[in-house]
């Protein structure tokens, strides 16, 4: 699958077209995790799937109450249910943090 390095221009690779929408987190190890978020998108004009590296590497953080970058409450969950590691977004600077999920959560 095309991949996408973290800072260059976000364009499809198939394509060049800047239209693509985020289909999820694409598991990776913890080490890859501190350098940046590999994600999945699926371009919006030729239907092709490809990888990108996300520019924010993710943190790992025990508490997701509140962002670990900014401190923000504005906290998203973006990983499934289910997930070996968690993953949440800040809606307001957009950095990424990690935590594993407790043997009791439900998922």
């Amino acid at each position: 699958m095309a991949r996408v390095s973290a800072h260059s221009k976000r364009r499809c690779p198939h394509c060049g077209s800047s239209h693509w929408v985020w289909l999820g987190a694409v598991p990776t190890t913890p080490e890859e995790l501190e350098k940046y978020l590999l994600t999945r998108y699926r371009c919006q004009n030729c239907g092709q799937e490809f990888l990108a590296e996300e520019a924010k590497r993710v943190r790992l953080a025990t508490e997701t109450s509140r962002c670990i970058h900014c401190a923000s409450k504005k906290i998203q969950r973006t990983s499934k249910p289910g997930a070996d590691l968690e993953i949440y977004q800040c809606q307001q600077c957009h950095g990424y943090m990690a935590r594993k999920p407790d043997s009791s959560d439900p998922g």
